[in-house]
């Protein structure tokens, strides 16, 4: 972001055209950042548009996105994958404070959320009249999925554990390993919610868990979620944790070793939630308190 691309710099180089930022986020060949006025600013690679300046031309200083304001939270989706060969591909995502999430770059499994499958060089909003509380990435660069709360930032109360406020689970982009949670395999352009019932393809003795035993048509609080924690195993073996009101972490994707839980110690995509037995997890949640840390 100083304008050119000499490299490499050896000590700290003031990004003089961007003064005030309160926030950043940066990938392998692309940065986004927020000023204190909320405006974002985007440089960088910009190969397949995800700088969303409506274009795919490359910057080495900050660039002003319009029509971006009262920015919330940022993430760009800058990476590399490897197929025979070394390949790069971005998209770049910001929310708003009201909600409204956009997304720009690349779209080949719907990643931007925006009901088409087409390479996007400007912002376009995700989930079209859904707003959302929050939001995370997960994959390489190739294969993204996007997993959402639906709801709005002021609705939940950030880094106060007394809160406990849910909602919606959606998800939207790759689902190779199942990482929607609704009995699939199958991609989405447009956001999608897990199924209401867990996985029940096979039976597991919980030893974990006091008087469970299987996991038959246990219900998945779908409309209950309070956090999102992204899984990633390999480049294209990414899932999600997720947890609910009750403060109970359920599996949506894709497991490997997961034999500390069950006697599965095979790769597994798990194409619909599973419980994750173990100290914060009970069949009624009544154990579990409130808000937890978990690493």
């Amino acid at each position: 972001g100083i304008g050119n691309t000499t490299s490499p710099q050896t000590t700290p180089q003031l990004v003089s055209a961007l003064p005030n930022v309160r926030m950043v986020h940066a990938r392998p060949r692309g940065v986004m950042a927020v000023n204190n006025l909320g405006q974002l600013y985007t440089w960088g690679w910009n190969a397949q548009g995800q700088l969303g300046t409506g274009n795919t031309t490359a910057y080495t200083s900050p660039q002003l996105i319009s029509g971006a304001t009262s920015v919330y939270d940022i993430e760009t989706h800058v990476g590399s994958y490897y197929s025979g060969g070394w390949n790069y591909y971005g998209c770049s995502y910001y929310l708003k404070n009201n909600g409204e999430l956009y997304g720009a770059g690349y779209n080949p499994y719907g990643n931007l959320g925006n009901g088409n499958t087409t390479n996007q060089s400007a912002f376009v909003r995700c989930g079209t009249s859904q707003t959302f509380a929050e939001f995370y990435t997960n994959g390489c660069s190739q294969y993204v999925t996007v997993a959402a709360i639906e709801g709005n930032p002021d609705s939940f109360s950030a880094g106060n554990p007394n809160v406990s406020l849910a909602g919606n689970l959606y998800c939207w982009g790759y689902n190779g390993n199942g990482q929607f949670g609704n009995g699939t395999t199958t991609s989405s352009s447009s956001p999608t919610q897990p199924g209401a019932i867990c996985d029940t393809t096979r039976n597991r003795t919980f030893t974990y868990i006091a008087g469970v035993t299987t996991n038959s048509d246990r219900v998945f609080p779908r409309n209950q979620i309070t956090r999102i924690f992204p899984y990633i195993y390999s480049e294209s073996g990414t899932g999600w944790m997720v947890q609910d009101l009750a403060g109970r972490m359920y599996l949506l994707g894709y497991g490997v070793n997961m034999g500390t839980y069950r006697s599965d110690n095979t790769t597994i995509a798990y194409t619909r939630p599973v419980l994750l037995p173990g100290p914060w997890s009970s069949e009624d949640g009544s154990a579990c308190g409130t808000h937890q840390t978990i690493v």
